[in-house]
């Protein structure tokens, strides 16, 4: 049996795999941006969370160490028991040592009624004499002053330490003696007047009740926890493997989203927190908490996502496929009516079912293809028809350009009347010419749609002496423009039908003379140009006419453009917001009023 591969040369198969290729791509995408995120987030929380509680265990240890090193420091000031240091270490000749023990034991007994925290306290004068009634047997003095810890703090330069080996447990304790399983020993030397050394105080701390609320809280947010002194010992453990020779067998690294410390122990990783004590102590409390624990409900959540992934790439498959089919069905349709038109066979008509583009193009493919047919049929009287109405048309072109003016001749002419005007010596006849000829120019010239409001207003001017000949001193046009705006832009022929207008509609009907007033004034986001006259005003309702477009009356004048045709302009060129706005009424005058934003 031969196993046949898909041909991905087909439209319908590759659609198919590229839109499952996709929602692929995209779900891995979503699932480790997502996996990321979450697991950033769990550790953000978890340092917000962990934090305050380490600071809580830390007070907490503090105040507790406070009152072992207030209790150290009143037995250290006792008078009575400072006489009898010093008396032993300055003595040549043998003391009572049992009378000393029984004294001394008396007085720090005092000290230490009614603090939970303390086991055992007991002295050690300069001659290595335990001065301890309880401890009184030759024996257990003897491993107590022999204990290795003791020697070494003895004959160390500190002047307090921590312990917590068995064998000074043993030594202190005494053999079988399990009532304080889990004790701290915690070394003062006693100092005198000159600081010499008058002997040792060690205080035995119950770690069980020393611990309480440490034990507590980390067990609440850690897998292991520890309290470990600067040289590596560890005072306190919470946990399910030595510490110190797991730090010495791994490596700490400090790249977890630069968010904390990360270690592998036993194959797991854990996130590591530390928080040193006060300078006073060299304790620092180290919390471990399980990265795999803390991560498992984004582990939860990306195993869903990759779940809800797989049934949407099944579900993009079918779809795709249904869509792929719907798109290509009518695609092969066309392909082989075409192949049979290559063939020299009319094709029948292409039927599709659907109400998209593809109907479209099949609908242009069925009416090319009748199109050819008759085409093909009626070819030769078609192409000689449509080459004698080519030529007609081309006749026709030329006759209306050879019917046209050139422009050209009319300026030549113009000129020709300014010559004959200046021989003659008729100044103002010529100034009249020159302004028409301005004006002509303008109007006809179709470089560009905008001119400078210097140019435009340079323009209506030569209108105005136009229409002052004909008009005499029937009405006066006044100006006031700011000299910053004259070099903005401003759409060509816009004044000058405007000022048209005020004339012929406004003071000509009035009989007697009128004033037009043109303004551009500054705005802050645009110019506002008016153009008000005193003439005889217009209704409200030819205004809506003119404004709504129903008004196509033209002007008679020089340009032949109405109010209508320069608010459509204004509204195709900048927007609704600039059209016209006309003030006005019945023997009121007329202020047309409209705005164009600022044009370089």
């Amino acid at each position: 049996m031969i196993l046949k591969l898909p041909k991905f040369n087909k439209i319908r198969i590759r659609i198919t795999l590229y839109f499952t290729i996709l929602i692929v791509c995209v779900i891995l995408i979503i699932n480790s941006c997502t996996g990321v995120f979450f697991e950033l987030q769990l550790v953000k929380q978890t340092n917000n969370v962990v934090r305050p509680k380490l600071n809580t265990i830390v007070r907490d240890i503090h105040q507790k160490l406070n009152v072992i090193r207030i209790l150290c420091s009143q037995i250290t000031k006792d008078r009575e028991i400072f006489e009898i240091l010093s008396q032993n270490r300055m003595s040549s000749t043998s003391i009572d040592l049992e009378k000393e023990q029984r004294r001394i034991s008396f007085l720090i007994d005092n000290y230490k009624k009614g603090n939970e925290l303390i086991n055992s306290a007991i002295l050690i004068d300069s001659r290595q004499n335990v001065l301890d009634f309880k401890r009184a047997n030759e024996k257990q003095q003897q491993k107590i002053i022999n204990n290795k810890d003791i020697t070494e703090f003895m004959e160390s330069s500190y002047f307090e330490s921590f312990c917590t080996s068995d064998a000074l447990f043993e030594a202190i304790e005494g053999e079988g003696d399990v009532k304080f399983n889990h004790t701290i020993y915690y070394f003062s030397k006693f100092l005198g007047a000159n600081y010499e050394n008058l002997g040792v105080l060690i205080i035995g701390i119950d770690a069980n009740k020393f611990f309480e609320y440490t034990e507590i809280y980390c067990r609440e947010i850690f897998d292991a926890s520890y309290v470990v002194t600067g040289n590596d010992k560890v005072i306190y453990s919470s946990g399910p493997f030595d510490f110190i020779s797991e730090v010495k067998s791994n490596s700490i690294k400090d790249n977890l989203f630069g968010l904390g410390k990360v270690m592998i122990i036993e194959g797991e990783r854990y996130l590591i927190f530390e928080k040193y004590f006060s300078s006073n102590t060299d304790w620092r409390l180290i919390g471990l908490i399980s990265y795999q624990k803390l991560i498992k409900d984004v582990k939860i959540i990306t195993t869903f996502i990759y779940f809800i992934g797989i049934i949407c790439i099944i579900a993009v498959s079918i779809v795709s496929s249904y869509i792929a089919k719907a798109i290509t069905d009518p695609i092969i349709k066309i392909n082989m009516a075409l192949l049979k038109l290559e063939s020299g066979e009319w094709p029948d008509p292409v039927k599709v079912n659907s109400e998209d583009e593809l109907k479209s193009l099949v609908s242009g493919i069925n009416k090319t293809i009748e199109s050819l047919k008759k085409m093909i049929e009626n070819i030769y009287k078609e192409e000689t028809e449509k080459k004698q109405a080519e030529i007609k048309a081309v006749h026709f072109q030329l006759e209306l350009l050879q019917s046209q003016i050139n422009p050209h001749f009319i300026y030549n002419t113009l000129n020709t009347f300014s010559f004959l005007a200046l021989k003659s010596g008729n100044e103002k006849l010529r100034e009249l010419i020159q302004s028409f000829d301005r004006l002509l120019r303008s109007s006809i010239s179709t470089e560009s749609n905008f001119v400078t409001i210097e140019e435009e207003l340079d323009l209506t001017q030569k209108y105005v002496e136009i229409q002052r000949c004909r008009y005499s001193n029937i009405y006066d046009i006044i100006y006031q423009v700011d000299k910053e705006l004259l070099s903005y832009k401003i759409p060509k022929l816009i004044l000058q039908p405007l000022v048209e207008n005020a004339l012929y509609h406004g003071i000509i009907p009035k009989g007697i003379e009128g004033i037009i007033k043109v303004e551009m004034l500054k705005q802050d986001d645009c110019i506002q140009v008016r153009v008000i006259d005193n003439g005889v005003g217009i209704s409200e309702n030819c205004i809506s006419e003119i404004l709504s477009g129903k008004r196509t009356k033209k002007t008679k004048g020089f340009s032949n453009i109405g109010l209508t045709n320069i608010n459509d302009r204004l509204k195709l060129y900048f927007g609704d917001y600039y059209m016209l706005h006309i003030k006005s009424g019945i023997d009121g005058g007329t202020m047309i009023v409209f705005c164009i934003p600022y044009v370089n």
